[in-house]
């Protein structure tokens, strides 16, 4: 529900559902602890609660929560590191992290967290070249960090990260003509290189 309300704009519902999700998924991990399923749903209600926290302009807020979500999504990854899923839980809560401190200008922690983000969706990729999600991630990683270079004044790194999400955008994009989020995520791409 709170994700629906999020797409229709109604973001104070849609905080009140993340927020009785979260306290719902926290009540079940402590339950259990040793459940990892139940950790990761953890995980992932702090996510929704902190992105409805940045939709709202609370940058505090959206932080503690992500830091919390990254914590568990680490803390998984660490536990079953072959566990592509898992790494890539630990790949957007950096990156997502890294898009919240770029929004307090703390340029530098930006730039760390989206370099993180990126070294694992590499390594996703290598893993896996054939995968569309993995590869979708890279491309979004590459324009993360193209953007929190820019804002640093490195135009040419940006240009170089902004061509290289370009290159899998379009790969991705003629692959399937129908899907809208890689026709976008290409017009946006062209639109920053």
């Amino acid at each position: 529900a709170g994700d629906v309300f999020m797409e229709q704009g109604d973001y104070d519902a849609a905080f009140e559902s993340h927020e009785i999700s979260l306290m719902i998924a926290r009540r079940l991990a402590e339950i259990d602890p040793s459940q990892n399923d139940r950790a990761r749903d953890l995980s992932v209600a702090l996510s929704r609660l902190g992105e409805t926290k940045f939709v709202l302009g609370d940058l505090e807020n959206a932080l503690a929560y992500h830091k919390e979500s990254f914590e568990i999504a680490r803390q998984l990854a660490s536990l079953d590191p072959s566990n592509a899923e898992l790494q890539r839980d630990v790949s957007i809560s950096m990156s997502v992290i890294g898009d919240i401190k770029l929004e307090k200008d703390d340029l530098v922690a930006a730039l760390d967290h989206q370099e993180a983000a990126h070294d694992i969706a590499e390594r996703l990729v290598a893993m896996d070249p054939g995968n569309a999600v993995w590869q979708r991630d890279l491309s979004v990683s590459y324009e993360r960090l193209g953007d929190t270079l820019e804002l640093q004044g490195d135009l040419t790194g940006a240009l170089e990260n902004y061509q290289a999400s370009v290159k899998i955008a379009k790969v991705l994009a003629k692959i399937d003509l129908k899907n809208e989020t890689y026709q976008e995520e290409l017009s946006i791409g062209l639109e920053k290189s």
